[in-house]
């Protein structure tokens, strides 16, 4: 029942302000073909999503909107996670905008836990 809303929400994103791309587990997700995912609870996904600094309030300014807070702490349904950066890295994947595939081996790496075999299912 969330796939439309989470559809809709990762249009929105990729419709926003560049540069940018997906980052931590947004970015896993993209790289392993939506094959890994991490979320809080099978009723809610959180998107992340790595800006440039400063560019935190055009963001807040373009998902508003659309009626998206980036102050939500929503238990069901999408929520976005900003992380600003000195400089945004990315190569497309699948048309979208995602990390370099060593940055994402690199975070799979560091984050055993959480990624777990995550490395094994990356797309070449």
């Amino acid at each position: 029942m969330r796939s439309s809303e989470w559809e809709r929400m990762r249009e929105i994103l990729l419709g926003g302000p560049n540069p940018k791309t997906w980052d931590g587990p947004t970015a896993v997700e993209a790289w392993t073909g939506g094959r890994y995912r991490v979320s809080p609870t099978v009723y809610s996904t959180v998107f992340h999503v790595a800006v440039p600094e400063g560019a935190v309030p055009a963001w807040g300014d373009y998902l508003s909107s659309y009626g998206i807070s980036l102050n939500a702490r929503k238990r069901i349904g999408a929520r976005v996670e900003l992380r600003e950066v000195p400089r945004v890295h990315a190569v497309v994947l699948n048309g979208e905008p995602v990390p370099p595939r060593a940055d994402v081996v690199s975070l799979i790496r560091a984050h055993p836990g959480i990624y777990a075999d995550a490395e094994a299912l990356l797309i070449d």
